[in-house]
């Protein structure tokens, strides 16, 4: 069994591909959708309000973070990194 992984821009992984003498097998391709970051700026400002609520209510930091990442595009790494500047630590 052979498995190979490549990653990059589109074109670049199709300049890969056709420089492979022969694909067998099948092949899968996953594409990150195009975040703009004009909206993730605006929703990290909106979970941080939600997180000053949160904090004034007496959620821990832990609590809150896995709250707000079920439905959020934002990672919980800087969702987490967002709420420690609130929690002051």
């Amino acid at each position: 069994m052979f498995e190979e992984t490549i990653r990059g821009k589109i074109d670049e992984v199709i300049n890969v591909l056709n420089s492979h003498e022969s694909l067998r097998g099948e092949i899968t391709v996953v594409v990150e959708g195009n975040i703009n970051s004009l909206d993730i700026n605006e929703e990290l400002n909106q979970l941080k309000k939600k997180m000053i609520e949160f904090h004034k209510e007496g959620l821990t930091l832990k609590d809150t973070v896995s709250f707000l990442s079920k439905d959020s595009k934002i990672s919980k790494n800087i969702l987490y990194s967002s709420a420690l500047e609130i929690w002051g630590n």
